[in-house]
């Protein structure tokens, strides 16, 4: 897709009649053409034309005629201003203005495309004012603006630099600095130089003519508005999306007040290239349709301008998948230029290049070898066979051989492309590291590992990790050093892999690369916090290298142990937790004063920058000038290295990886066992860690255990559970737990992974339901919890509420009631509000809290969203007891149900996505309504559930539901629960003491894992902190043990 630059209106004179002259006729044309009212002057200059011809004044006939066609350019009538200007260069009035005829003339076949007709007539105009006595330094350095610009359409870049060069430096010694004159040639100057890819030079052009025009034009002038398009152009190419959006936007409200369709065109096609830079294909095609319905009446047919189009919308149906769609667009494209150009040309080997790659996505090998072959052909006539474009068609054509069994030619055509990447963008652009990958690829596939390994290394030594360096660093933040760190792992870890010293020895130092690149390449490249890791290929890439950690650490080679068991914690941590480490990371960094704000903001520009740059060539692929990339990546690095030198702890906490020491991991477990599970299908493989261990384990899961899992999860979920749930049970405690020996304490940490994460690991069973008796739960011998990390996160707020904050609207017939009879017609009423089942356990317990001084409650009309925002901030505890409501479509919208405000100010339900941008200081939220933990599996993060809502809103333990639970059953576990958290039990060991309370005084009839087993925690397990009320709290929970026996009340189930 291809960018539309303005460059039309820049080659002709701003104005050619004296300011001065006291004729109100030429006064009005002269203030006409200054404001951008070309209709307005040429209708003044018609009308002087006439006046002059009756008066039998040749000259001023002719120059008034001159400027009447001059208006019909600028407003793009060419036809009749080609005819006008004819007429003027074949009287040839005198030698200034048949100079000046013979340029314009020149731009209006530019114009049209025909380029031979225009570098005609700008000999011509050259041809006569070398003739004259004086030269006119503005008119020659505006043809030579002209001719710089048509050397560029012939492809002859050097005749293009030079005279373009020429133009700006007579331009340069005539002209003061901020004259308008100066301005239209560094407009002309951007052209140039972004069209011989001189990015970093065409942007200071385009900047030094915004600031020219900006300074002598008024907002609405339609040359102002040419620059702002084309300063956006410039600004996108730089990475800056904002500054490009904005450009683009003055743009456009420029040319839609002055009505001027035809630039309206490029303006939307820019802004629809924009957001495919983007990958925002539903804007973009809102803007490339808009500028295609303009261009079908405003256009003259053919047209390069139009054919760019519809490669526009092609390119944005190619990005969202629409194969078929994106084909025609092309093939319209192709047709439309063939006819244009009538002559080989790039841009119509680009058409065919373009549907090579359309016909292999959709497997037509037989369609895609001919156009491949044609655009590698036309490259080869108008290029040459080391041109980059020459290149990518060969790399595609060697990818169709390879998929069709033509080995050798495929290999020699990518040896070929390789060449020609590192020569032409250098042995670190994103090609050239694809290149050594695809052979790295191919090799492999053929058996040829000794060959695969030789290019890997290649790529290796490329981005600075030479074999003989200890502490390499890779430098480019480029794709494809994924796919060669993903290849590499393949190979370490697979069939034949070298167990050696050596090789362990090389391992480590790839390793340790690739830990320190990826944060930096996942924070540029991914939008948003909640998006870091969370690529497939990202997050296989940690699993390899985790199970690599693995194999190192059971080898008989002597390898560096606490090398490798640092690797494994950060390839294990990586695969979980990812947005909350970053919210929290980034939190933190924020606490820390003395740093410029100037400083901070100059990285978040960079950040985006780059994240711009690779967004720009994962769409176009190849129009990341090197010198432009190098630029920016070396600004990136000097930012980095001027944190690192003079704020070290800011760079810490807002960049740097945590520290994962495995002594110190072992030390901060003295009473606890950590389990850090990572699922791989068929195998699972565990890390024990605790004060006299760490110890990886592979366990065999075998055929059917998913299958297995799920069912067994499903029938956790019913109240009376089938007689397969504890065989179930059992086998899922042999196949997860058993194998890890059986001396671990009592308290135990889980790390979850994939499916793991639905399953309650404490109603596993540890003895063969076939011996008979009670079941015996892993619940009897363990306080389990769950968490995401290894080492606790810090803490934005530090967390110094106090007592509960109970939260409970009770949905009673009384409170739906008064909300109706308080609407009284205003608005109607929220229906699904009026059909949440009363909750009367939950009313009750938070009703309480008021009374017996050990918190605070919000129920009924008090339990509104912005109340609970605003007392949440003094709450230790935040307890929900209330209705949810799960989203898996769109897991941003889950909520908890609260009581909307009448007046409108909140609408009743506390999304997930609002808790993304809260900032709590709770010490515990206690989610008892249905499902708050569960939530679709994202790789990287976990499952998006309201409790991960919470510990992302920096609440660092949550006790959530992991199925539908029941009102009553909930609250006669919590007061228990609560009670012993108030003597000062950790919140582990207070739940299960609670569930132990539960099976020993509840009738069989509720002994069930549905009516207790529900409840988890998740997060840390450190003591909540409360008021002094211990002794009222155990006789609470004395109570509610003791009423367990009798409670027969209708149960009111949550939804």
């Amino acid at each position: 897709m291809l960018r539309l630059l303005n460059a039309c209106l820049f080659f002709l004179f701003a104005h050619t009649l004296p300011a001065q002259s006291p004729d109100t006729l030429r006064a009005q044309a002269i203030e006409s053409y200054a404001q951008g009212d070309f209709e307005g002057a040429r209708s003044a200059y018609a009308r002087l034309a006439e006046r002059f011809e009756a008066r039998q004044k040749p000259d001023s006939l002719w120059r008034y005629r001159y400027q009447v066609a001059l208006c019909e350019v600028q407003m793009g009538n060419f036809a009749p201003a080609r005819a006008r200007l004819r007429r003027i260069w074949a009287a040839r009035p005198y030698p200034r203005l048949t100079a000046q005829s013979a340029q314009t003339l020149a731009l209006a076949y530019a114009q049209t495309g025909t380029v031979d007709s225009a570098m005609f007539f700008i000999d011509q105009s050259l041809a006569v004012q070398q003739e004259a006595a004086l030269a006119d330094t503005l008119l020659l350095g505006k043809t030579y603006d002209l001719k710089a610009f048509l050397h560029l359409q012939q492809n002859e870049r050097q005749a293009a630099r030079q005279a373009i060069e020429y133009a700006h430096a007579l331009r340069t010694a005539f002209f003061d600095s901020l004259d308008l004159e100066l301005g239209y040639g560094a407009n002309t100057l951007y052209i140039v130089l972004d069209g011989l890819e001189d990015l970093p030079g065409a942007d200071a052009a385009a900047r030094q003519a915004w600031r020219i025009f900006n300074r002598n034009l008024p907002p609405d002038h339609p040359h102002r508005a040419v620059i702002a398009n084309n300063l956006s152009v410039s600004r996108g190419d730089m990475g800056d999306a904002p500054g490009a959006r904005y450009y683009l936007q003055q743009a456009v409200a420029a040319n839609q007040a002055g009505g001027r369709h035809r630039l309206l065109i490029q303006n939307f096609y820019n802004l629809a290239y924009l957001y495919v830079k983007l990958e925002d294909w539903a804007n973009a095609a809102v803007y490339n349709r808009r500028a295609l319905a303009m261009a079908d009446s405003l256009l003259d047919r053919p047209s390069a301008e139009y054919a760019d189009l519809l490669d526009g919308l092609g390119a944005t149906y190619h990005g969202m998948g629409q194969y078929q769609a994106a084909d025609s667009l092309f093939r319209l494209a192709l047709t439309e230029r063939q006819a244009y150009f009538r002559q080989s040309h790039a841009t119509i080997a680009q058409s065919y290049y373009n549907l090579g790659l359309i016909a292999r996505e959709e497997g037509r090998e037989h369609a895609a070898r001919p156009a491949l072959e044609r655009a590698q052909a036309l490259y080869t006539e108008l290029l040459g066979p080391q041109s980059g474009k020459w290149a990518d068609a060969t790399y595609e054509l060697a990818e169709l051989n390879w998929s069709q069994g033509h080995f050798p030619a495929a290999l020699s055509q990518w040896r070929q492309t390789l060449s020609v990447y590192r020569t032409r963008r250098g042995p670190t652009h994103a090609h050239t590291l694809e290149n050594l990958h695809q052979l790295a690829q191919a090799f492999a596939e053929l058996g040829r590992r000794d060959s695969a390994q030789a290019y890997l290394d290649q790529g290796w030594a490329a981005v600075g990790l030479d074999g003989n360096q200890a502490n390499g660093r890779i430098e480019p933040l480029v794709p494809p050093i994924l796919d060669l760190i993903d290849l590499q792992l393949e190979l370490a870890a697979g069939p034949g892999m070298p167990d050696h010293a050596a090789a362990w020895t090389r391992y480590e130092q790839l390793a340790q690369a690739w830990l320190l690149w990826l944060p930096d390449y996942l924070q540029l490249f991914a939008p948003g916090s909640r998006q870091q890791g969370r690529s497939p290929q990202v997050q296989r890439l940690y699993r390899r290298l985790a199970w690599l950690a693995h194999l190192a650490l059971s080898s008989e080679e002597p390898v560096q142990v606490s090398s490798w068991r640092r690797i494994l914690l950060h390839a294990m941590q990586a695969v979980r937790g990812s947005s909350i480490r970053a919210a929290l990371q980034r939190r933190e960094a924020m606490q820390f004063a003395g740093i410029p704000d100037t400083l901070v903001r100059r990285g978040e520009r960079l950040e985006e920058q780059l994240r711009y740059m690779y967004q720009s060539s994962e769409v176009e692929g190849k129009a990341m000038a090197p010198a432009q990339r190098t630029a920016v990546y070396e600004a990136w690095q000097a930012y980095q290295r001027q944190l690192r030198r003079d704020f070290p702890g800011y760079h810490q906490a807002r960049y740097a990886l945590p520290d994962l020491d495995p002594a110190s991991l072992r030390h901060s477990l003295p009473d606890e066992a950590l389990l850090a599970y990572l699922y791989l299908d068929s195998t699972c493989l565990v890390l024990r860690v605790d004060a006299d261990r760490f110890q990886t384990y592979s366990l065999p899961l075998g055929a059917g255990f998913r299958d297995s899992l799920q069912s067994y999860v499903a029938m956790l979920r019913q109240p009376a559970p089938p007689a397969r749930l504890q065989p179930l049970a059992y086998y899922l405690h042999q196949r997860l737990w058993a194998p890890l020996d059986g001396d671990l304490p009592e308290t135990v940490r889980i790390l979850p992974d994939g499916p793991l994460y639905t399953l309650n690991f404490e109603l596993l069973l540890t003895e063969s339901p076939a011996s008979g008796g009670s079941p015996a739960y892993l619940l009897q011998q363990h306080a389990l919890y769950y968490a995401h990390q290894f080492f606790p996160s810090p803490r934005p707020l530090s967390g110094e509420g106090t007592g509960i904050l109970g939260i409970a609207p009770g949905f009673t017939a009384e409170l739906k009631a008064r909300y109706q009879a308080r609407l009284a017609g205003r608005q109607a009423p929220d229906s699904l509000f009026l059909h949440w089942l009363s909750t009367p356990w939950s009313l009750d317990f938070v009703e309480g809290l008021a009374d017996r001084g050990w918190g605070k409650g919000l129920t009924g009309f008090e339990a509104t969203e912005a109340a609970v925002m605003t007392e949440a901030y003094g709450a230790a505890i935040l307890h929900f007891g209330t209705h949810a409501r799960l989203q898996n479509d769109d897991p941003l919208m889950s909520f908890l149900a609260l009581t909307p405000d009448t007046l409108g100010e909140s609408d009743g339900y506390l999304h997930t996505y609002e808790l993304y941008q809260q900032l709590l200081p709770a010490q515990l939220a206690v989610l008892t309504a249905c499902e708050t933990g569960l939530g679709p599996f994202e790789p990287g993060e976990g499952l998006l559930s309201l409790a991960h809502g919470f510990r992302y809103a920096g609440c660092p333990s949550v006790v959530h539901s992991l199925w539908s639970i029941d009102d009553e059953q909930s609250q006669l576990l919590l007061t228990p629960f609560y009670a012993a958290l108030r003597a000062g039990s950790p919140p582990a060991a207070a739940l299960r003491e609670a569930k132990l309370a539960f099976l020993q005084n509840s009738p069989e009839s509720r002994l069930a894992p549905y009516f207790w087993g529900g409840l988890v925690l998740t997060g840390q397990n450190t003591a909540v902190i409360g008021p002094a009320y211990t002794w009222l709290w155990w006789s609470l929970g004395l109570l509610a043990i003791a009423a367990l026996a009798g409670a027969f009340l209708i149960r009111r189930k949550k939804i």
